[in-house]
């Protein structure tokens, strides 16, 4: 009794559909599509990820246009580039060779996909870090101090800089400084509009640092704040 040979396709091609897929559907994390699937009912970006593993990548072949073969192409070379510093990245390497497993006939196939995915999700995250570093690099917002003591809770007046939500961590990461300069950072739950907060804010927060280390984002000294209680916001400098 013979066995049905799965369809397969070589890295380009597979980058080339997974593109013009990320274009027409959008890309959601597998975690972050998964959370809350149970109970009352499905999460909204559960039916992102329904769409995604139905896809059928040959259908997708009518709906490729140019930016996409482009997007393969500069996706090769960064692949080509790329150093193994890890797991994930070891593995993304591996799609060179087929799969990120261990594939017999070396090709892809559309179980892949969705990893295959992760290679324009990673491009895009170390561009933001190479901007960021950049960035603080240019206005000078490299920390030079750390912020307070570490585990001596108090309170401290700073400005929100930005905030982004990690699908990894499933929360928000909300980046600070203080009057020096010198920057923070904490994780929450609670939406800015949960916390009365809006970006370039400033704000007295009673907080206690957690950790001080250096960022990998922007290379400069950073502490970690945890047990975050807003005290009082003064708004945006005028």
């Amino acid at each position: 009794m013979s066995t049905e040979q799965k369809l397969t396709y070589d890295l380009k091609l597979a980058l080339v559909y997974t593109s013009a897929i990320i274009r027409s559907l959008g890309y959601v994390s597998k975690k972050r599509a998964m959370d809350g699937t149970s109970g009352s009912g499905a999460h909204p970006t559960s039916q992102t990820l329904a769409r995604w593993l139905k896809a059928e990548p040959d259908a997708v072949a009518v709906q490729v246009k140019d930016e996409d073969t482009v997007r393969a192409d500069v996706a090769l070379a960064w692949l080509d580039k790329l150093f193994p510093s890890n797991e994930f990245y070891q593995s993304l390497i591996k799609l060179k060779t087929g799969g990120y497993r261990s594939v017999d006939d070396g090709q892809i196939t559309k179980s892949d996909f969705g990893f295959v995915a992760c290679v324009f999700e990673t491009m895009a995250r170390e561009e933001f870090k190479k901007k960021a570093r950049g960035k603080a690099e240019d206005e000078g917002m490299l920390s030079k101090e750390y912020i307070g003591e570490i585990k001596k809770r108090g309170d401290f007046f700073v400005k929100l800089l930005r905030v982004n939500y990690n699908d990894n961590l499933g929360c928000h990461i909300y980046n600070v400084k203080d009057r020096k300069g010198n920057l923070g950072l904490f994780f929450s739950s609670d939406s800015p509009g949960d916390l009365g907060l809006s970006v370039e804010d400033c704000f007295l927060a009673r907080m206690t640092p957690k950790r001080h280390s250096v960022s990998n984002y922007h290379g400069g000294k950073e502490t970690v704040f945890n047990r975050i209680k807003v005290l009082q916001n003064v708004g945006s400098p005028s």
